[in-house]
């Protein structure tokens, strides 16, 4: 995807820092171009944006509310399926689109489906027809197998494995190192603590 736009990003955390890593490695997006603006209220990784690139412009949550650009896109980057949520319903109002990213080292089928503002971090496999709806995070080494389906605003750790024909719905949240046996349907608001094996649907 060409990157011929201005990029917002809600959330200054450790996976922010990440995502503009990714963004900035990608030789289709452009700085002097283009601006990255994060909104926050913390920004404990400030050094680390800065290490990055030093025309990141970091700005509190109160100046998103005032914040106006025809020629923007967003992506969220909390790791909290609520702040998520949250954050997506106020894009919604301000009219501001979401965008997906897809890492370049992941695989994502041909006749799998991502959709806008989901992320697909390093190394991660989306299998043949499976869906990755709106607002999704997946992260790093992550494998969701065929006809797999993952509703809107869900999380997915680090280095879980689903099974063919699983389904995670919607605002959903996997830890790190999980195994979704293949079939299994996990509903909606579920936290599945991570290192588990679940077998059976919740």
């Amino acid at each position: 995807m060409k990157y011929n736009f201005n990029i917002i990003l809600i959330g200054a955390g450790d996976s922010a820092v990440e995502i503009v890593d990714y963004i900035l490695n990608d030789k289709k997006f452009n700085l002097k171009k283009n601006f990255i603006k994060i909104f926050d209220n913390n920004f404990k990784n400030r050094k680390y944006f800065y290490r990055l690139n030093k025309n990141i412009k970091l700005e509190s949550i109160k100046k998103f509310n005032l914040f106006k650009d025809i020629n923007a896109k967003a992506l969220i980057t909390f790791g909290d399926s609520q702040l998520r949520t949250k954050y997506k319903s106020i894009l919604v109002k301000k009219k501001i689109k979401l965008f997906k990213l897809i890492h370049s080292t992941s695989y994502v089928s041909n006749t799998a489906k991502v959709s806008s503002g989901a992320v697909i971090c390093p190394m991660s496999v989306i299998g043949s027809y499976a869906e990755v709806k709106e607002n999704v995070y997946i992260n790093s080494g992550a494998l969701i197998g065929h006809h797999s389906v993952i509703k809107k605003n869900s999380v997915i750790s680090p280095n879980c494995f689903f099974g063919g024909n699983t389904k995670i719905g919607n605002n959903g949240f996997v830890g790190a190192g999980t195994n979704i046996y293949p079939g299994v349907s996990i509903g909606d608001n579920c936290k599945v603590a991570a290192g588990s094996s679940i077998t059976k649907n919740i």
